[in-house]
C-alpha cells in the first residue's frame, strides 16, 4: 500500500479574522447619536433654549438645524459644527414660543443633523401651559349725567375664562354681566350711573376678585336741596246696600324743621286727624295719639301732643272726647337710657282716675322691670325677672290684683329655655284667680332632630283645666311649596277630650296658592268640626285677581269671594264679591258687592307755606374768580366733594346747609395764560339764612413753549425736524431757576411765568450731540402771549447696521436704584434672549463695559459728584457676531436721595453676633463699624450688598450702646450714629 501526502488546509491568522470582524461592525455601526433633553411645558411669550448633544464615532462636519411644526421662531442655529471622534458636542437651541399661543397647543421641535453620508433626526414636543392673566380697565373719572362708564375686560391669557363683571357703589352692585373670553380677546361694557361717587369694577370668577379698578362719578354742579313733597291718597268704596266710604289721606314735609300727615275719614269722621311734627314735638288735633309709651291711657277726639325735652325725656299730653259723652285727660312723661326706664302716665276719665306706671332696669345678665295701674277701684302690680348665664334662659313672672272687689288674685309664670339653637323651652303658668276658670299649668316645647327635609317640633302642657300635646313638621319642598301642619291632642274642662289635625300649605313660585285644612274631633261629645279653605293670588299686569274659598262643618257654611283690581298709574279700581251659603238659615244664599277707587297723588309744596312752616335750612355760598376785572368762565370749583363751574361773569354760587366748607379751585382749568395767586384752597363758614361771598384772585401770566430739533442741514426750516430729548433751565424774571425736559418729540412748556426778561438755557444733550449757535438764549414774556423759541442741534447719528431684531433682543435693563445722587455707581443689569459677545453702557459721562454674571450682564453706571439734577439717558448695547442690538434707559440724579440704607438687626445677646446689613449704590467702598466692642468692616455679600458682624462678648451688660457706621468713596464720605441693644437673659 502506497500513502501520498495530502497538503494542510489554509488558515487565517487570528489578528487578521479580528481586524475584519472590527472593519465590518465599524462600517456598519451608527457613526453619530444625538441625545434630546427632556420635554418640558413653555410659556407665551418665552424663550427657551434646549441643549441637544451629538456625538460621532469618527471626525465628522455636519449641519446642524432646528424646525419646528407647527412653526415657531427659532432664534439660535448652530449651522456647520466639527465633531472630534468620541468627543460629546452640546447644541444649543433657543425657540421663540409664540406670545399668542393658546394654552395646550403643541410643537415638535426637530434637531436635523446631515452631511453627504449621514443624516439624523431627533425630536420633542413642547406643550403650552395655562397662562392666566386678565385686566380691567376704565377711565378714572367721568361726569353724572353726562358721560356713560366705558369698562373694558381683557383676557392677555392663552386660557377661556367664564367670568363676571360687577359694579359696585357703595357697596352695592349696580351692575353684573356674565362673560366668556377666548384667548387674548377682550369685550366692551357700557353704565350709565345713576349716582355720583366712587364707582368699583370688579371682574370674578366666581367669589373670587382677579381684577378690580375704581371710577370717580362726579357731579358738575351742587345737587339742590330735595324738594318738599306732600303726598296723599283718595280711597271710597260703595256697596250694593248703599254703604259707603271716603277717605283721604295727606302725608310730607311742609319744611326743612316741620312735616304734615293727617287722615280725614267720612262718615267715619272720629278716626280722623291732622298732625303736625317738628324736630322736638308731636302736635295732633282729631283722634288723640293712643297709647303713647305703650300706657293705656285714654284717647278720642281731641287734642295730644309728644315732647322731646331733652335726649332721654320725653313728656306727652292729651285731651279728649270720648263716647257717652265722657271727657279725657292724661298727662305722661318717660326717662330712657341703655339702662334703665322710667314712665309715669296718669289720667282722668268722666271723674275716674287711672294711673299706670313702668320701670326697667338692664345688667349685664339680668333684666328686672314691673307695672302698677290703677283705674277707678281696680289695681294691680305685675313684676318680671330674666337670667342668661350663657346657655339657659330663665324668666320669673309674678302679678297681683284686686278686680271690682272680688278679692286679691295671684298670677305666676316661670320659663326655661335653652340657648343652643332654641330647642328646649319649659314653663309653670299659675293664673290669676276667676271663679271657675283659675288653672295652673306647666308649658314645655323642643325639637326634634329629623332626617326629613324640614323641622319637627312637640309641644306639651299639663294644667288642673286644659292640657294638650302637639306634633308640629314645618319645611320648604320643592317647587316653592312651604308647609306647616300640626296633630294635637287636648283635654280641657269645658269640651273634654279632642283630636286635631290643622295644616296649611303655600306655593309661592307662580304668583300665590295657599291651601288650609282643619280637623276637630271632640270624643265626649262623638262630634266632628272640620273645615277647608284656598286663596290665590293671579297678577296679570295691569289686572289682579284674588280668589278665596271656605267651607265649614257641620255648619255647612261655604262661602267664595273674589277681588278684582286695575292699575293704571295712580288709580286703583277694584271689584269685589263674596257669595255666601249656610244650610242652617232658612234664607241659604247672601251675596255682597262692592265697588272701590284709589288715587295716590303727590305735590310739591307750596313755597307760601314753606315759608310759613319755616322755609329751608340754607345759606348761600356765592363766590367770584377774579382776574384784574375780566370774567373767567368754565373754571371748576370744588366744594366739598362736589364740583361746579364759574358762569360767564366768573362767579358760582350754591345753597348750602348751615357749616364749614372746604372750596378749592383746579388750577388745571384756568386758561393757560392765567395764574392762581391766591391759596388753591379755602375754608369758608355758611350760615342760615345768609350769604358768604369768597375771592380767588388769579393774575394774567406768561407761557414760555418752545422745541428742541435736530439740525435738517439744509439753509431754510421748512423741512420737517426730528425732535430732541435735552434738558433746559429757565431763569425767570423773579429769578427763580427751574429744570425742563423736552419729551421724545423735542417739545416743551412752561407756564404760569411772570412776564419780562427770562432767560434759557440748553444744558444738557446725548452724548456727542452739540448745539447750532448759541446754546444761551434771552426771551421776554409778555402777559397774556405764548413766547416760542427753538434750539437747533446736530445728534449724533448711530451707523446703520441691519440685524434681526428677532435673533438678538435686550429683554431688560434694572437699575439697583431708580433715582440716584451725584457720586453715585447704581449697578444696572441687562438681560438678553441670547448669548453675545459684549455689552457696553454708554451716557453722556462716558462709556463702560459690562461683564457677564449668569445669565446676564452687569456693570457700574458712574455718576460724578458734578453732576445736575435731573434725567441722565443712557443706551446699552449688545453685540452678538455681526447683530447689534440697542436700548435706551434712564436715571434720575436727585442730590436728596440715599445713598445707602443701614439695617441693625438687634438685640443681640452676651456671646452672639449683631448682624448689620447695608445696601449702598456707591462703589467702590469700604465700610467700617465702630463700637464698644471694637471695630469691623463689611464684606461684600453681592453688588449693592454688605455685611458686618460684631462679636458681643460673653460679660456684656443688659444696656443700650451706641456704633458708628462709616462709608468712604474715593470722593466722599458718611457718617451715622445708631444704637443697639444687649440682651441679657
Amino acid at each position: 500500500m502506497r500513502f501520498t501526502h495530502l497538503p494542510k488546509p489554509f488558515k487565517l491568522p487570528r489578528f487578521l479574522l479580528a481586524l475584519g470582524v472590527l472593519l465590518f461592525c465599524q462600517a456598519y455601526a451608527q457613526p453619530l447619536t444625538i441625545s434630546s433633553p427632556e420635554a418640558k411645558s413653555v410659556s407665551p411669550g418665552d424663550f427657551v433654549t434646549f441643549v441637544f448633544r451629538l456625538e460621532a464615532s469618527q471626525d465628522l462636519t455636519v449641519m446642524v438645524k432646528a424646525v419646528t411644526k407647527p412653526e415657531w421662531p427659532i432664534l439660535r442655529q448652530a449651522g456647520n459644527v466639527d465633531l472630534k471622534a468620541g468627543k460629546s458636542k452640546p447644541i444649543a437651541v433657543t425657540v421663540s414660543v409664540p406670545a399668542d399661543a393658546v394654552a395646550g397647543s403643541q410643537t415638535q421641535l426637530i434637531l436635523r443633523v446631515q452631511n453627504d453620508t449621514v443624516q439624523l433626526d431627533s425630536s420633542l414636543t413642547l406643550s403650552v401651559s395655562e397662562f392666566h392673566q386678565l385686566e380691567v380697565s376704565t377711565i378714572s373719572e367721568l361726569i353724572l349725567d353726562q358721560d356713560d362708564l366705558g369698562v373694558t375686560v381683557s383676557n392677555k391669557g392663552n386660557v377661556s375664562e367664564n367670568l363676571t363683571l360687577s359694579i359696585k357703589h357703595s357697596g352695592e352692585k349696580v351692575f353684573t354681566e356674565a362673560l366668556e373670553l377666548a384667548p387674548y380677546s377682550e369685550q366692551a361694557f357700557s353704565y350709565t350711573p345713576q349716582n355720583e361717587g366712587l364707582h368699583v369694577i370688579e371682574l370674578l370668577r366666581g367669589e373670587t376678585v382677579e381684577a378690580s379698578t375704581v371710577a370717580n362719578v362726579i357731579r358738575i354742579g351742587l345737587p339742590g336741596p330735595d324738594r318738599l313733597l306732600l303726598e296723599g291718597s283718595i280711597r271710597t268704596s260703595l256697596s250694593h246696600t248703599g254703604s259707603w266710604s271716603t277717605q283721604l289721606e295727606l302725608r310730607g314735609t311742609l319744611s326743612d324743621y316741620y312735616s304734615l300727615e293727617s287722615t280725614f275719614s267720612l262718615p267715619g269722621w272720629p278716626r280722623s286727624y291732622v298732625q303736625l311734627e317738628g324736630d322736638s314735638f308731636q302736635l295732633r288735633a282729631g283722634k288723640t295719639k293712643a297709647n303713647p309709651f305703650g300706657l293705656n291711657l285714654p284717647s278720642g277726639l281731641g287734642l295730644s301732643g309728644v315732647w322731646f325735652a331733652e335726649e332721654h325725656e320725653t313728656l306727652a299730653a292729651g285731651l279728649s272726647w270720648l263716647k257717652d259723652d265722657r271727657y279725657g285727660i292724661y298727662l305722661a312723661g318717660e326717662y330712657k337710657d341703655p339702662s334703665r326706664q322710667f314712665t309715669v302716665g296718669n289720667g282722668v276719665i268722666a271723674g275716674e282716675l287711672y294711673s299706670e306706671n313702668k320701670f326697667l332696669f338692664r345688667f349685664d345678665r339680668l333684666q328686672l322691670q314691673g307695672r302698677a295701674y290703677l283705674f277707678n277701684q281696680d289695681f294691680g302690680l305685675e313684676g318680671k325677672l330674666d337670667y342668661f348665664n350663657g346657655i339657659r334662659f330663665y324668666t320669673l313672672e309674678l302679678g297681683a290684683k284686686d278686680l271690682l272687689n272680688e278679692g286679691l288674685s295671684l298670677a305666676g309664670n316661670f320659663s326655661l329655655s335653652e340657648a343652643n339653637e332654641g330647642t328646649f323651652t319649659a314653663s309653670f303658668h299659675l293664673l290669676p284667680y276667676i271663679p271657675g276658670q283659675s288653672d295652673a299649668y306647666l308649658l314645655m316645647t323642643a325639637e326634634i332632630p329629623t332626617p326629613l327635609a324640614g323641622e319637627l317640633s312637640t309641644g306639651l302642657q299639663t294644667g288642673l283645666n286644659n292640657s294638650f300635646a302637639s306634633l308640629r313638621y314645618s319645611a320648604t319642598l320643592e317647587a316653592g311649596w312651604q308647609t306647616s301642619s300640626q296633630f294635637a291632642v287636648n283635654y280641657s274642662s269645658l269640651q273634654g277630650l279632642n283630636l286635631s289635625l290643622d295644616s296649611f300649605w303655600l306655593e309661592t313660585v307662580a304668583d300665590q296658592l295657599s291651601l288650609r285644612a282643619s280637623l276637630r274631633y271632640l270624643l265626649e261629645q262623638d262630634a266632628l268640626e272640620a273645615s277647608l279653605g284656598a286663596d290665590g293670588h293671579l297678577n296679570l299686569n295691569p289686572f289682579e285677581l284674588q280668589l278665596s274659598a271656605d267651607w265649614l262643618s257641620p255648619n255647612e257654611n261655604l262661602s267664595i269671594a273674589t277681588n278684582l283690581n286695575y292699575f293704571n298709574d295712580a288709580w286703583t279700581l277694584g271689584l269685589n264679591n263674596n257669595l255666601a251659603y249656610n244650610y242652617g238659615e232658612e234664607s241659604g244664599w247672601s251675596y255682597a258687592l262692592g265697588v272701590t277707587a284709589d288715587y295716590d297723588f303727590a305735590f310739591e309744596t307750596p313755597e307760601s307755606i314753606s315759608l310759613l312752616a319755616g322755609g329751608r335750612n340754607l345759606g348761600i355760598l356765592r363766590g367770584r374768580i377774579k382776574a384784574e376785572g375780566i370774567a373767567l368762565e368754565g373754571i371748576e370749583v370744588s366744594i366739598d366733594r362736589y364740583r361746579l363751574l364759574s358762569d360767564e361773569e366768573g362767579e358760582f354760587s350754591a345753597e348750602l346747609s348751615p357749616g364749614e366748607y372746604e372750596i378749592s379751585i383746579d388750577t388745571t382749568s384756568l386758561p393757560i395764560t392765567y395764574r392762581l395767586i391766591s391759596p388753591a384752597n379755602l375754608t369758608s363758614t355758611v350760615v342760615l339764612g345768609k350769604e358768604t361771598l369768597i375771592t380767588f384772585d388769579v393774575a394774567e401770566t406768561a407761557v414760555l413753549r418752545g422745541r428742541v430739533l435736530e439740525d435738517s442741514g439744509s439753509e431754510t426750516l421748512n423741512t420737517p425736524l426730528p425732535g430732541v430729548k435735552a434738558q433746559l433751565i429757565l431763569t425767570d424774571p423773579e429769578g427763580l431757576k427751574r429744570s425742563i425736559i423736552s419729551d421724545d418729540n423735542g417739545n416743551f412748556e412752561v407756564r404760569g411765568l411772570v412776564p419780562g426778561k427770562a432767560t434759557l438755557k440748553l444744558s444738557a444733550l446725548a452724548k456727542g450731540s452739540t448745539v447750532i449757535g448759541s446754546g444761551e438764549q434771552e426771551i421776554t414774556l409778555v402777559a397774556g402771549e405764548i413766547s416760542q423759541t427753538m434750539f437747533l442741534v446736530e445728534s449724533v447719528r448711530a451707523k446703520s447696521q441691519s440685524f434681526d431684531s428677532s435673533s438678538l433682543r435686550i429683554r431688560r435693563i434694572e437699575l439697583s436704584s431708580d433715582t440716584v445722587p451725584p457720586g453715585s455707581s447704581p449697578l444696572v443689569t441687562v438681560s438678553l434672549n441670547s448669548e453675545v459677545d459684549s455689552v457696553k453702557l454708554s451716557s453722556a459721562y462716558g462709556e463702560i463695559k459690562l461683564e457677564p454674571a449668569d445669565d446676564t450682564w452687569q456693570g457700574r453706571l458712574s455718576i460724578p459728584l458734578t453732576a445736575t439734577s435731573g434725567v441722565l439717558d443712557f443706551t446699552v448695547t449688545a453685540q452678538g457676531g455681526e447683530v447689534e442690538a440697542e436700548k435706551a434707559s434712564k436715571v434720575f440724579i436727585d442730590p436728596l436721595a440715599p445713598a445707602y440704607s443701614l439695617t441693625v438687626n438687634g438685640p443681640a445677646r452676651p456671646g452672639e453676633r449683631l448682624s448689620l446689613e447695608i445696601e449702598t449704590i456707591l462703589y467702590p467702598v469700604t465700610i467700617r463699624i465702630e463700637s464698644d466692642f471694637g471695630t469691623v468692616e463689611a464684606v461684600e455679600l453681592e453688588p449693592t450688598h454688605y455685611e458686618a458682624l460684631l462679636d458681643i462678648p460673653q460679660n456684656a451688660e443688659d444696656a443700650v450702646y451706641n456704633l458708628t457706621f462709616i462709608l468712604s468713596t474715593a470722593e466722599q464720605s458718611f457718617t451715622e450714629e445708631q444704637t443697639f441693644r444687649v440682651l441679657v437673659p
